[in-house]
């Protein structure tokens, strides 16, 4: 026996942004709920394991995801903005135990975000290009986007 579960669709087929962010289950929520009321209406969601982290260091994986970008989210959903969100706490860099202090884990996830944004505008010069991070504080998340 079959289930089906409907939902209302509206065949919208265009996108303000897309977005990258970390794999990890206990961000998506937040960053989603965050790009839609601030950012961009409408995006399309990549993930990838470290997020800016991986674009940073050039990594494959972190490629293939600029190639879906290009070939996907700009021809066919015609984005304007590419939204990058790192989160604290990321296990790509060991989780915040890593760092000696908060301002140290900090410092990293804008290093690579920086790096990241600056390799990006060479492939995508017609794309506004935002950048962040997630950061935790107790029991709450604030974004801090990057000038």
């Amino acid at each position: 026996m079959n289930r089906i579960y409907s939902f209302g669709f509206d065949g919208q087929h265009q996108a303000e942004a897309a977005v990258v962010t970390c794999v990890d289950f206990r961000f998506h929520q937040l960053v989603i709920r965050f790009v839609q009321e601030y950012l961009a209406g409408t995006f399309d969601l990549l993930t990838i394991p470290g997020g800016g982290k991986k674009f940073a260091a050039g990594e494959t994986y972190a490629g293939e995801v600029a190639k879906a970008i290009e070939t996907v989210c700009r021809p066919l959903h015609h984005i304007k903005k590419l939204i990058i969100i790192s989160h604290w706490d990321c296990g790509a860099y060991g989780s915040s135990a890593a760092f000696s202090s908060p301002e140290e884990e900090e410092k990293a996830y804008r290093t690579d975000l920086t790096i990241a944004r600056e390799m990006l505008r060479q492939r995508f010069r017609d794309l506004e290009i935002l950048i962040g991070y997630v950061k935790v504080r107790g029991l709450l998340a604030e974004f801090v986007m990057i000038d």
